[in-house]
């Protein structure tokens, strides 16, 4: 029997399958907006000691070179083809930018190069209004313009995100929150990946496969989204297996968000600040980590001390491979500027 929750006794071989579709659309949920959490927790690390500005082009380039990754995983995952404004509007109902009722999207499909979307409620706006304007500016102008764009282009590198009306809210109780055109535009010119989004895209997290069940465990759903766009889609719209691939892939997308966060660090501020904002991040969310495992795991007596360690296992082979590596590349140049014998022969005339 497929569970709708995970509060009965512990299962040391439970995965995903085990739940039924509303466990796993709930959960989905919930792990959509664990990206937001995630890049909340590592944007005041870089404000500790940065600045506002240099806070927004981490976010910047973080989500530049994530979205196109992540994006172009779930077209394949869901098999729905890039190219139209109605791929880039499902991009964003499966995007953990977009977190469900958190950010209540609506979005409404034209034709193939015309669309829109507008926010009837943005909580992430909700948490920045009372820091002030320039946070305000920052989000809805300087972070948004860039990687809007960035996002789209995964499914048409022409494709603009333009707003029709952005925060700062005039007046102050605006609603929707804001309102985005999204148009495909042939003669303009394409947008340009960020470098970074290359870097990540041949790591191994944006290449590692999720599993597919053979079958579904419960009758009902999509098997995937190649079909007509649906302005209003939830979770739930998706089969038990659809939704067992989606929630994997939701998953990697937290990975390589958090990875191109960690990239932006150091390159921005070197490798020592990436592995201390880490840390920091890790060290501040314990008591929310262990106050999930206490309301999902009922029968624990007690809740354990979670404690993180980096694996430095991983950085280690990471190293030995780039000197073997380099140490094959010198003896290679070494070998190509060795005299060969017919060379040799060649210059002796034998007189």
């Amino acid at each position: 029997m497929l569970l709708d929750d995970y509060s009965g006794p512990f299962e040391p071989e439970f995965d995903l399958t085990r739940l039924s579709r509303h466990a796993l659309a709930v959960l989905g949920r919930e792990w959509l907006l664990h990206g937001h959490l995630q890049d909340r927790i590592g944007m005041p690390q870089v404000m500790a000691t940065a600045t506002r500005e240099q806070m927004q082009e981490i976010a910047i380039v973080e989500w530049m070179a994530a979205s196109p990754v992540y994006s172009r995983r779930m077209q394949r995952a869901m098999k729905f083809e890039p190219g139209t404004v109605a791929t880039i509007l499902k991009n964003i109902q499966l995007d953990i930018g977009a977190p469900h009722h958190f950010m209540d999207f609506r979005c409404r499909v034209h034709d193939d190069d015309h669309g829109e979307f507008w926010l009837a409620h943005c909580g992430a706006l909700m948490d920045v209004e009372p820091m002030g304007e320039e946070f305000v500016q920052g989000m809805c102008h300087d972070i948004e313009d860039p990687t809007f764009d960035a996002t789209a282009a995964m499914s048409n590198p022409r494709a603009q995100i333009r707003p029709v009306h952005r925060p700062p809210r005039t007046p102050a109780d605006r609603h929707p929150h804001c309102h985005w055109t999204v148009t495909i535009v042939p003669e303009a010119d394409p947008v340009e990946p960020h470098p970074n989004a290359a870097i990540v895209g041949a790591s191994k997290i944006a290449s590692i496969d999720v599993e597919v069940p053979e079958a579904d465990a419960e009758p009902g759903g999509w098997a995937d989204y190649s079909g007509e766009f649906d302005p209003d889609f939830e979770l739930e719209d998706l089969s038990h297996s659809a939704l067992v691939v989606v929630l994997q892939e939701v998953a990697v997308q937290s990975h390589v968000l958090f990875r191109c966060y960690l990239l932006a660090v150091a390159q921005a501020f070197g490798d020592e600040k990436a592995r201390k904002d880490t840390a920091q991040a890790l060290q501040r969310a314990t008591g929310f980590f262990r106050r999930q495992i206490g309301a999902r795991i009922r029968h624990l007596r007690r809740v354990p001390e979670l404690e993180f360690r980096f694996d430095e296992s991983i950085e280690n082979q990471d190293r030995i491979e780039r000197i073997l590596r380099d140490i094959h590349e010198e003896d290679e140049r070494r070998n190509a500027q060795l005299p060969t014998s017919d060379s040799q022969d060649d210059g002796d005339d034998g007189d």
